[in-house]
C-alpha cells in the first residue's frame, strides 16, 4: 500500500483530530495515523518533521523512528540541534527507537542539552541502543523530580529511573512505595522491578500485601516476580 502522495496538510488535519471533542473523529484520526506510519512513503514524514506546526513534527519524529529505516537518521540528527527544545526532545526519543548506532555520539552530547527534558530523552534513547552512559548523567536531577515534584513529575521520574536501571535511585524509589498517590507507588514499585536491587525486596512485599492500591500490589507483585524469576505471589 503506497500513499506516498499523502500531503503534510493531510497528516496535520490527522494530528489535530487526535485533539478533537468528538470521540468518532479522534478514534478514526489516531487510525489513519498509524495506518500511515505502516504504509506512507517515508518522505512524507520526513517533510513533515520539518513543519512548523509541533505538533505535527512531533509526531513525525515518532513516526520515523518506528519506521526503522535508516533514512531518517540525519533528518533526525538535524532536528536534535534545532532551537526549539520540543522538537529536539522527539529527535533524541525518535533516535533511540530507530535503532542506528551511529546516533550514539550525538545523543551522549545531548545529554548536556540546557533542556533537562533533551537530556533525559537522549538517555533513555542510548540505554535503548545499549549504551549506558546517559544513566547517570541524567540520574540525580530524576532523584530530586521522584522527590520534590508534582505527582505527574514523580510519576513519570520513576517510570523514566527504572527505564534506565538507575541502580542508585533504589532509595529513593522505595520511599515512594509510601507516596500519596497510588499512580506513583504502583510506578515506583514497576522501576524497583526493572532494577532489581535485592535491597528492595522487603518494601515490595510490604507493598504487595498491604497497599490499599489493587494496582500497586499486582505492580508490587510483577516487580518481586520479575526480579526472582518465579511465579507472581498469590494474595489472599
Amino acid at each position: 500500500m503506497d500513499r506516498s502522495d499523502v500531503s503534510t496538510d493531510h497528516i496535520r488535519g490527522l494530528v489535530h483530530g487526535l485533539d478533537s471533542a468528538d470521540s468518532r473523529r479522534r478514534g478514526a484520526s489516531a487510525v489513519a495515523l498509524g495506518e500511515l506510519r505502516a504504509y506512507c512513503h517515508i518522505h512524507c514524514f520526513i517533510e513533515a518533521l520539518f513543519d512548523e506546526d509541533t505538533a505535527v513534527s512531533r509526531w513525525a519524529a515518532t513516526a520515523l523512528g518506528l519506521r526503522g529505516d535508516a533514512t531518517a537518521l540525519q533528518p533526525l540528527l538535524d532536528q536534535l540541534g534545532c532551537d526549539d527544545a520540543t522538537l529536539r526532545e522527539a529527535a533524541a526519543g525518535a533516535l533511540g527507537l530507530l535503532g542506528c548506532a551511529e546516533a550514539a555520539e550525538p545523543l551522549a552530547a545531548a545529554l548536556g542539552d540546557t533542556e533537562p527534558k533533551v537530556a533525559r530523552a537522549a538517555a533513555l534513547s542510548l540505554r535503548r541502543l545499549g549504551d549506558d552512559r546517559g544513566a547517570e548523567a541524567v540520574a540525580d536531577d530524576l532523584v530530586v523530580q521522584l522527590r520534590d515534584g508534582d505527582q505527574e513529575e514523580r510519576a513519570y521520574a520513576a517510570r523514566t529511573l527504572g527505564a534506565l536501571g538507575s541502580g542508585g535511585a533504589t532509595e529513593a524509589l522505595v520511599e515512594r512505595l509510601d507516596d500519596p498517590a497510588a499512580e506513583v507507588r504502583a510506578d515506583a514499585a514497576e522501576a524497583l522491578g526493572k532494577i532489581a536491587d535485592r535491597g528492595a525486596l522487603h518494601a515490595l512485599l510490604q507493598a504487595g500485601f498491604k497497599d490499599a492500591d489493587p494496582l500497586v500490589r499486582d505492580a508490587a507483585m510483577f516487580a518481586l516476580a520479575r526480579m526472582s524469576g518465579s511465579r507472581v505471589p498469590q494474595t489472599a
